[in-house]
């Protein structure tokens, strides 16, 4: 009976004793799982699927068509924007004409005007001197003013067509906008890529009407990923980037990983009201007291090529303290 107590008292202190080098040495969660960059493709426009170029859990990389829209309606939008361009352009050049034309007959009246002016001078003197009747001396009078009234009118008419000009420019500034859009929305039409990574949930289908920002399905970059570990508080303290990591995923049992801490989560939000900004980790049941977590993220090192994880996977971390 004696040495089945010594057996138990000594099977109890080991136990406390790898448990000690267990806690001290180390932390260890299986609140963790694999993550990778991941995104949900939608289109920028809406229109009708005319063909979709990838099919589900199809890798793609980046720039590769994925979809494309139809783009009759776009094109036709082009077209009309280059015509109206092209028309305003037109309508440009002809009042630019039309300015250089009456700039040309504002120098011819001004020539004509001085002239009328030196007729008036020399008859006026003329006259005095009763060397002309009084209707010729008029007659220049008139042609003066006459002159004078046509080179006015001329000013009148540049300033017209000057405002003309800059109204006209402005208008073809608005058109060639409203077509750099229309040609960046025909160019959109067909959806690519933003990084290399694996199609997800691809169930598109050639007729099928999209909206503007509507999800069709997700890419994740599942080639490069990395641990979300939720480690109880009281170890969060000892954990520091660069700390040695093993890992023990569900999908490989038989294989630990290893990796390497790469940063602490500095704040979580302790209530799960919605809207935040910070995280909310749900706490665990541990005995009484409710531990909050802190989310550690976890790099691998070394990934053996033959290992494929999977974004949203459980795993087991170890990470040691030195």
């Amino acid at each position: 009976m004696k040495k089945r107590y010594k057996f138990l008292i000594v099977a109890v202190i080991i136990v406390i004793i790898l448990s000690l080098i267990f806690y001290g040495f180390g932390a260890y969660t299986s609140d963790a799982y694999i993550r990778a960059d991941w995104t949900e493709i939608s289109p920028r426009i809406e229109g009708y699927v005319k063909e979709v170029f990838v099919k589900d859990n199809e890798f793609v990389k980046k720039g590769d068509r994925l979809f494309q829209l139809d783009p009759y309606v776009y094109q036709l939008r082009l077209n009309k924007l280059n015509a109206n361009c092209n028309f305003a352009l037109a309508k440009y050049e002809t009042i630019k004409n039309d300015i250089d034309m009456v700039k040309q007959l504002i120098k011819d009246s001004d020539e004509s005007l001085a002239v009328a002016d030196l007729n008036i001078q020399r008859y006026k003197k003329l006259q005095e001197q009763n060397a002309v009747s009084i209707q010729d001396y008029q007659s220049y009078i008139s042609d003066y003013e006459n002159t004078k009234t046509s080179n006015d009118q001329l000013r009148r008419t540049l300033s017209q067509n000057q405002d003309l000009l800059v109204e006209q420019e402005n208008q073809i500034e608005l058109i060639k906008a409203e077509r750099d859009i229309a040609k960046f929305q025909l160019e959109i039409t067909t959806v690519v890529a933003p990084f290399d990574g694996y199609v997800t949930n691809n169930y598109l289908m050639p007729g099928l009407f999209v909206q503007q920002g509507q999800g069709v399905f997700g890419i994740a970059a599942t080639q490069n990923p990395w641990i979300e570990a939720n480690i109880k508080e009281y170890w969060v303290g000892r954990i520091k980037p660069g700390q040695k990591v093993w890992i023990l995923t569900d999908l490989h049992l038989s294989k630990i990983l290893e990796g390497r801490v790469a940063s602490v989560r500095k704040a979580v939000n302790r209530e799960s009201t919605q809207g935040m900004i910070l995280p909310y980790v749900e706490p665990l049941i541990d005995w009484v007291r409710l531990e909050y977590r802190f989310t550690v993220r976890i790099e691998f090192i070394d990934l053996p090529k033959d290992v494929e994880l999977k974004m949203g996977s459980d795993a087991r971390v170890f990470v040691f303290f030195w």
